[in-house]
């Protein structure tokens, strides 16, 4: 899940991402200021950017941000770069639910098997106290 700033009076947001270095872009976009991106691999880095979209034809998009770069890992459940304590108690607050349960974040599904379960917990348990950059084991 990429998120960002809201910007006032924004309509919607394109977010362009990037696998290879920023060669090629693939673009998205949405009315809110997050986009859950698919399809990633753990471990692989991504680079973004987003901008905001005008509600009006008569206006220009903004400018893109800074393009960030970010290690797809789906244990740094908050995005902070470490596994540590906000992202256990991110996924408490989502324990045992799925997408149809108001409390659902699907951040906290991190083998992606739709629910948050105690696999979710085994994967964030195995890999307690490290950063994004250290040798992380990943769902398969």
């Amino acid at each position: 899940n990429v998120s960002w700033t809201p910007v006032a009076g924004a309509a919607g947001y394109e977010l362009a991402y990037s696998h290879d270095g920023g060669k090629s872009w693939t673009s998205a976009q949405t009315t809110e200021a997050n986009l859950l991106v698919s399809g990633l691999t753990y471990g692989e880095t991504l680079l973004y950017r987003v901008r905001a979209l005008p509600g009006s034809s008569d206006l220009l998009a903004s400018e893109w941000s800074d393009t960030v770069r970010l290690a797809v890992c789906p244990m740094d459940i908050s995005g902070d770069g470490s596994i540590a304590g906000l992202d256990r108690a991110l996924l408490a607050a989502a324990w045992l639910t799925d997408s149809s349960d108001d409390n659902w974040d699907p951040r906290c599904d991190v083998d992606g098997d739709g629910q948050v379960s105690p696999s979710d917990r085994l994967w964030l348990t195995r890999n307690w106290l490290l950063e994004i950059d250290d040798d992380l084991s990943y769902p398969s």
